[in-house]
Order: C-alpha cells, then structure tokens, then sequence
C-alpha cells in the first residue's frame, strides 16, 4: 500500500492490550468481538487512512460511546468514513454500512473480515 501525507499504519498491538478491549466490549455491550478484528488488531492497530478509519483499542470505546445515542447499545461501530459507519449488528451478528445521517443500511457484508477488506480497499482508491 502507497501511503500518502505522511500517514502511517498503526503499530501491531500486543495480547495484553487485545484481551482488555475484548473484556472491555464484553463487559459493556455483553458481545465477544470476533476473530476477524483479533486478526486485524496483530497487524494494526486501528487504521486511518484517506478518510477511511476503522478504530483500534485505543479509540474503540471511545467512539461507540460518543455515538451511542445514535445507536441505543443495538449495534458496536467498528469504523467510519465521512458519511458513513461500519457496523456490526448485537443481536444477528451481521456487518453492515451504514449512512451517518439517517441510520440507513447501504450494504451488508458476508463477514467482519470482509468489511474490513472493504474499507482498506476503498481507503486507496
């Protein structure tokens, strides 16, 4: 991936730091995040790039409790762009994009891994 501006890719995060945000997620939203973001977060730590972002351990809570009003505890936001979340769904498990605005589901993902394939991709067009 050609970065641009000066941005740069998140460092890996260690077990430790993984572990706690998973807790953190089961503590509050009572949902084990999957494998899928457990995967993402060994290589990189959140990601933000070309408006594109999709949160790490760092900003995770943060976020999903700023937009929390917006959601009512029905879904975790796994990351954003301008007008737009990434989504997963508390109680189906789906993945979605969502509009920012009205809520409004534009397409639904076969799998987090996927979703986050998506935005990657998209972040370098």
């Amino acid at each position: 991936m050609v970065l641009e501006f000066n941005e740069d890719l998140n460092n890996k995060v260690d077990e430790i730091e993984i572990k706690a945000l998973f807790n953190k997620v089961k503590d509050i939203y009572n949902y084990d995040l999957s494998i899928d973001y457990y995967e993402f977060l060994k290589e990189c730590n959140g990601f933000d790039f070309n408006g594109y972002t999709i949160y790490g351990t760092y900003n995770f809570i943060d976020y999903n409790e700023a937009y929390e009003p917006i959601f009512y505890k029905e879904n975790i936001i796994i990351g954003e762009y301008d007008i737009g979340f990434f989504i997963i769904n508390l109680r189906d498990n789906c993945c979605w994009e969502v509009d920012k605005p009205s809520g409004n589901k534009i397409q639904k993902f076969a799998s987090l891994k996927e979703m986050i394939k998506y935005i990657i991709n998209h972040s370098i067009k």
